[in-house]
């Protein structure tokens, strides 16, 4: 039962992490603010992304922001995580 519960858990992470990516790749392109999907992401990404960059310097070499590797970086340590605890049970 527990492993099924991590393993719901890791699957939801890692849907995470595409729509972080697709936050990032909107990040390079005018698009209108107030299109539904471009707010959906926006609030599904900013909370999280915002949160570690409050603990986190920025990560910036020139115009170029590398920020969001720390959310990569959270991301893959909660699922290594999960991963180990489904194992587990």
């Amino acid at each position: 039962m527990f492993a099924l519960i991590f393993s719901v858990l890791y699957i939801a992470v890692q849907i995470y992490e595409y729509i972080f990516m697709a936050y990032i790749i909107l990040g390079f392109f005018p698009i209108d603010e107030n299109n539904f999907f471009v707010k959906m992401i926006r609030s599904v990404c900013e909370p999280l992304y915002r949160n570690l960059l409050r603990f986190l310097p920025p990560l910036r070499f020139g115009m170029m922001d590398f920020s969001p590797i720390y959310v990569f970086v959270f991301l893959y340590i909660v699922e290594y995580i999960l991963r180990r605890l489904a194992q587990m049970f």
